[in-house]
């Protein structure tokens, strides 16, 4: 994600030419729990760096579905999943394409 550096240097302040921002990566190391049941709200757990950590800024999803944020940090999103009833992604642990981000970047495992 993209987060903004606050730089202050001891005895002058804050450099002048106004915010500076740094880019970090999107990278899903970890997705638990692994088995989800279908039609059952599931609190998800995405391991990594590069969320955003203003959690309603992170648009997640499962195979497409929405997984609403609850809370984040760099490097964890916590989001509430309800897999609809008949998916295979509900069934099996086919959770691939998993997109978080603003703007959205896309990783799988």
């Amino acid at each position: 994600g993209r987060h903004r550096l606050d730089v202050v240097v001891p005895g002058k302040g804050r450099p002048s030419g106004g915010d500076k921002w740094v880019d970090y990566p999107l990278t899903i190391t970890g997705i638990s729990p692994s088995i989800v049941r279908e039609g059952v709200p599931t609190e998800m757990l995405l391991t990594g760096h590069g969320f955003e950590p203003a959690a309603e800024r992170n648009n997640v999803s499962f195979a497409g579905e929405p997984c609403h944020p609850l809370n984040a940090t760099v490097k964890a999103l916590y989001c509430l999943y309800t897999p609809p009833a008949g998916t295979a992604a509900a069934r099996r642990r086919r959770l691939l394409g998993v997109s978080v981000g603003c703007p959205a970047a896309v990783g799988g495992l």
